[in-house]
């Protein structure tokens, strides 16, 4: 009994006590920081005044810097729409007096441009450029055709009767299959026959060709009835 009262004494002697001792000098330490702050608070009321003023004006010119950035951007956005309608109306006029298209009203919310000189396939969505890639368009004997096309169809992966190839990402924009957007061609066992080197290169039977990666891009982003204008 004696053993058991003096482990008990021992405990609470040294472990305990000092513990709750501790705790308390902790506790007490916040409660005269907190009263010091407060007292410094409260006894200096100019200074509290003086350190808001500065802070507010602070916050109003970060405030200005904001707006004047949102409105930067929005000055931007609005100049490169501007411009992609211009570029829209031009293309759209020098089709309609050669192919003899009649003017028409759409929807330019995703627009696809693929200029045939440059090589240069571009994406747009509400005016915005979203996409900017290399392509490889037809060549001189099998070129790609020019002109106002819609998406009318799209594939993850198609195959191609007269190529004897896979055509992955296919995007359908000329009569039933004849033409379309897609990534380099794979032989009958997928393997890769083309790499970015024949980017910017005229090649094959008139399709607009990306490399992997960017046809992929275009084939999730498009949606059936997407303005294509080759030119």
């Amino acid at each position: 009994m004696k053993l058991l009262f003096l482990s008990v004494f021992t405990f609470l002697f040294f472990y305990q006590i000092p513990l709750v001792y501790m705790e308390e000098n902790v506790f007490k330490n916040k409660l005269n920081y907190s009263r010091e702050i407060l007292e410094n608070t409260v006894n200096d009321p100019e200074q509290l005044k003086e350190k808001m003023k500065i802070y507010k004006k602070i916050d109003q010119k970060k405030a200005e810097e904001l707006e004047k950035q949102k409105l930067k951007k929005q000055k931007k956005e609005m100049r490169e729409k501007i411009k992609f309608y211009r570029k829209i109306l031009e293309i759209n006029q020098k089709l309609e007096n050669k192919y003899n298209y009649p003017p028409e009203s759409v929807n330019y919310q995703k627009v696809i441009l693929i200029n045939t000189k440059t090589q240069q396939l571009t994406a747009y969505e509400n005016g915005k450029k979203i996409y900017s890639f290399l392509t490889s368009t037809g060549n001189n004997n099998y070129p790609t055709p020019l002109g106002r096309f819609k998406v009318v169809a799209k594939h993850p992966m198609m195959w191609s009767n007269m190529a004897e190839k896979w055509m992955p990402y296919w995007i359908d924009f000329y009569q039933n299959g004849k033409y379309g957007i897609h990534a380099f061609p794979l032989d009958v066992y997928k393997n890769e026959l083309y790499d970015e080197s024949f980017l910017g290169v005229r090649l094959g039977g008139g399709c607009v060709r990306l490399i992997r990666e960017e046809a992929e891009k275009i084939y999730n982003w498009v949606n059936l009835e997407t303005k294509i204008f080759i030119f």
